[in-house]
């Protein structure tokens, strides 16, 4: 057979195919890269095409060589009309890509609330992980989509799961509105990371200062330390962040608190001052 470039050809073939059996084309036949005429149609948000392939016969579930659906393709394009579409006609919301994203994940990156709540009421899973063990909820919290964070919360999503950390990364990109969320919703304050972090340790050294004022109004423990015996106070020194320094002294900050790193670092100054 040979390749049909053109959409709008494409679609003209389609049309003829009714009235011309005998020169019926194959409309699951995949291209280079394993897309269907499916797969473009959606691409370019043509609907009436995608009606007339699915009218036709063609598989709404194949993936290409990435591992997208043509409802993957449609949620990425944000051609909501399609993803409507293709939904009412039973594709599958949890069918994951090449690095197991699935719908669910773009939608929540882009901050595509309908989408987010058409795919959750179709039955997605809204605490899928990625082969990187990356949730919706993670990336709606990174990109500061907070209408989406809230309608994962009423869906369920528990914010103490996935080793404690979605505090911690609201607080490390600076979304203050959504700290406050998390907390409303039962998030640990005192919840430590892999580095034995809490979420004020962040706040302080990346200078959100918005958030160090809400992780405070919901009573963080302002001495707690790190690892390395490291406190928020000693963070925002470091990193000279002067009025988060002030927040945390008029919070009554101890400024003796000695750091494990102490010793060491002494030493190296005296090392310094002997070249």
């Amino acid at each position: 057979m040979p390749k049909i470039k053109s959409l709008k050809v494409r679609s003209s073939i389609l049309k003829k195919n009714k009235s011309s059996p005998r020169k019926a084309i194959d409309v699951n036949a995949t291209g280079q890269f394993g897309e269907t005429l499916m797969h473009i149609a959606v691409t370019h948000g043509r609907i009436d095409i995608v009606k007339l392939l699915i009218k036709d016969g063609a598989d709404i579930n194949l993936k290409d060589n990435y591992g997208a659906t043509p409802l993957y393709i449609a949620v990425a394009n944000k051609h909501e009309d399609i993803v409507r579409l293709l939904i009412e006609y039973r594709a599958e919301v949890n069918t994951a890509g090449q690095f197991d994203e699935t719908p669910m994940h773009i939608a929540t990156a882009y901050g595509d609330k309908d989408t987010v709540n058409l795919l959750i009421n179709s039955g997605a899973n809204a605490d899928v992980e990625t082969n990187l063990k990356t949730t919706p909820l993670h990336l709606a919290i990174i990109h500061g989509h907070i209408e989406i964070v809230k309608i994962l919360l009423e869906h369920g999503i528990d914010v103490d799961a996935k080793n404690n950390i979605y505090l911690h990364i609201a607080a490390e990109y600076g979304h203050a509105d959504i700290v406050d969320l998390l907390l409303k919703y039962g998030a640990k304050i005192k919840a430590r990371d892999e580095n034995n972090n809490t979420p004020l340790h962040i706040a302080a050294e990346r200078g959100h200062i918005g958030i160090v004022k809400v992780l405070l109004e919901h009573n963080a423990k302002v001495d707690i330390t790190d690892w390395f015996d490291k406190t928020p106070l000693y963070l925002a020194i470091m990193h000279e962040h002067v009025e988060i320094v002030k927040i945390l002294l008029k919070h009554s900050a101890n400024i003796n608190i000695r750091t494990y790193l102490e010793p060491v670092l002494k030493e190296n100054e005296e090392k310094d001052k002997m070249r």
